[in-house]
């Protein structure tokens, strides 16, 4: 069942009684409430908590908001065969060790900053250094403009003749190598 524009959903019909409620959304965690029907007014509230942490393969178009910044990064990200990543301005992500984002050959990242809001890229590490996560590597002709990319082994690197990305006006520093 989906909720309403508002995000409102209504349940009726049911007899009175204890039900359990198990509420999804893509970018929350998985909340589950139970809740007594038939009160009052048949009302009641889940509270979601975000769900901040990617790993593994982003398989359908996803988008990463501000509100739940920053992200962690949990080992390799990939994003897969026809799927979309759009980040949105503000956004940070944080990357444990040795962790990367690999785009595929027809996977999209869009991570487009502004020069006020730029996006950033980098360590989870209290005290981050140089090599501490594997890098951006690009298949495609995915944009990265206006974002801030720290601490990584590669910085970005571009893989096959056909990789024609479009990188700009970006911050690429304190890597161990590539930027």
């Amino acid at each position: 069942a989906t909720t309403d524009r508002d995000g409102n959903y209504q349940v009726s019909q049911l007899p009175p009684g204890n039900y359990t409620l198990r509420a999804i959304k893509e970018e929350f965690k998985e909340s589950t409430a139970n809740v007594l029907m038939g009160n009052r007014d048949n009302t009641f509230n889940v509270a979601m908590e975000w769900d901040n942490v990617l790993k593994g393969g982003i398989t359908k178009d996803r988008r990463l908001r501000v509100e739940v910044s920053p992200y962690i990064i949990d080992g390799n990200v990939s994003i897969s065969e026809g799927a979309t990543l759009i980040i949105d301005p503000g956004v940070v992500l944080k990357f444990d060790k040795d962790a990367g984002l690999l785009v595929s050959q027809t996977g999209f990242l869009s991570a487009v900053g502004t020069e006020r809001d730029r996006i950033i890229f980098t360590s989870n590490s209290a005290i981050p250094a140089a090599g501490d996560w594997g890098g951006i590597a690009i298949h495609n002709k995915s944009r990265i403009e206006y974002c801030i990319i720290e601490y990584a082994d590669s910085g970005v690197v571009c893989f096959y003749e056909t990789s024609t990305p479009l990188i700009a006006h970006n911050i690429i520093r304190f890597n161990r190598q590539n930027g």
